[in-house]
C-alpha cells in the first residue's frame, strides 16, 4: 500500500512539474487541483486554451501557484474566474486575485451570506465592473457554451433567500467538450441538493440520457473516463451515490487540507467512491495535473 502511495506520489509530482506548461502551450485540456491546506482551487484549460479559474483557497498561495504554472503571463493568466460559494476557504485566494488582476469575467451568485470577506468582494467586483475592466456574471448568465462547460446548479428558478446551508448555493460546473475528457466540478454542494440538481436534469431531459453520462464521449478516445472533484472536500455529506452511479467517474479529486479539525475526507465516501476510481487527494499528492 505505502509503495503504491509513493509511486502515485511521485507520479503526479512529475506531472505536475513537468507536463502542465506543456500542455497549457499546446492547449490540451487540462484540470489543475491546487494544495492550498484545507479550501479549494482549480484551474481549469479548456481546448482553446481558456484559463477558468474555479475558487481560490482559504490563503494567498494561490498567487504562488499562478506565478510557478504562467510565469510569461503577467502573473494575471485568467480569463474567467469561478465563485462557487462564498465561504472563506474557497474566497480568500480568488479575492486577492480579483483585487490584483482584471479577469475578463467574475462569475458567481448573489447569495446571502454575512460576511466581511464576502461584502468586500462584492464591493471590488462591483468596482472592477464600474471601470469597464470585467462582466459580473450570475451563474444563470454564464452561457459558456463556446468553452464547453455548462453550469448544472443552481438552477434559472432558484431562491437563495430559502437557503440556510451556504453550501447549497454552490455553482456546479460540467466541462462538456466531445474532444476532452468529461470533468464534473460539484463545489461544496451536499448530497440532498445534488440528488436535486439530478432531478432537474432528468426532468429538462424528459427521461432520457442526462447531459453528464460520458458514454456519449466513448467514440472519442480508446479509453472511456470521467474525472468528478468530490464536493466538500470528501466529506460524508457531500456523497451521493446515485451520481456516482450514474456517472461513474473513473478519477476523483478531493481538495483537502492535511490534518485539518473537520475530519475531511470521510472514511465512509473513501471507501464508496474506491469502487469507482482512482482517488486523488492534494494533501497526499499536493498539486495535482489532469490531462483531460
Amino acid at each position: 500500500m505505502l509503495k503504491h502511495l509513493a509511486i502515485a506520489t511521485l507520479y503526479y509530482l512529475i506531472l505536475g512539474s513537468i507536463e502542465l506548461l506543456g500542455l497549457y502551450s499546446n492547449i490540451q485540456p487540462a484540470i489543475k487541483a491546487y494544495d492550498v491546506g484545507q479550501g479549494d482551487a482549480l484551474v481549469l484549460i479548456t481546448e482553446k486554451g481558456e484559463k477558468v479559474l474555479v475558487d481560490g483557497g482559504p490563503s494567498f498561495d494561490l498567487d504562488y501557484k499562478l506565478l510557478s504554472d504562467f510565469p510569461s503571463m503577467d502573473f494575471c493568466p485568467i480569463d474567467v474566474v469561478v465563485l462557487t460559494h462564498p465561504h472563506a476557504d474557497h474566497l480568500q485566494g480568488l479575492y486577492r486575485y480579483v483585487l490584483r488582476c482584471s479577469p475578463n469575467y467574475i462569475v458567481f451568485d448573489n447569495a446571502i451570506y454575512d460576511s466581511k470577506l464576502y461584502f468586500d468582494f462584492k464591493n471590488e467586483v462591483e468596482r472592477h465592473v464600474m471601470e469597464n475592466t470585467s462582466v459580473h456574471l450570475t451563474s444563470n448568465q454564464f452561457k459558456s457554451n463556446l468553452l464547453g462547460i455548462e453550469v448544472l446548479w443552481p438552477p434559472e428558478n432558484f431562491d437563495f433567500r430559502r437557503v440556510d446551508n451556504i453550501n447549497n448555493v454552490s455553482i456546479v460546473l460540467f466541462y462538456n467538450s466531445k474532444a476532452a475528457t468529461p470533468a464534473l466540478l460539484l463545489g461544496d454542494l451536499e448530497k440532498d441538493s445534488q440528488s436535486l440538481m439530478l432531478r432537474e436534469i432528468l426532468f429538462e431531459n424528459e427521461g432520457n440520457e442526462i447531459p453528464f453520462n460520458y458514454n456519449r464521449f466513448s467514440g472519442t478516445s480508446s479509453k472511456q473516463s470521467a474525472v468528478l472533484k468530490l464536493a466538500h472536500h470528501g466529506a460524508e455529506n457531500g456523497l451521493n451515490r446515485q451520481l456516482f452511479n450514474i456517472f461513474s467517474p473513473s478519477e476523483c479529486l478531493i481538495s483537502v487540507g492535511e490534518k485539518n479539525s473537520y475530519g475531511h475526507p470521510s472514511s465512509i465516501t473513501l471507501k464508496y467512491a474506491e469502487n469507482f476510481c482512482e482517488i486523488l487527494q492534494t494533501e497526499i499528492l499536493g498539486d495535482i495535473t489532469l490531462p483531460l
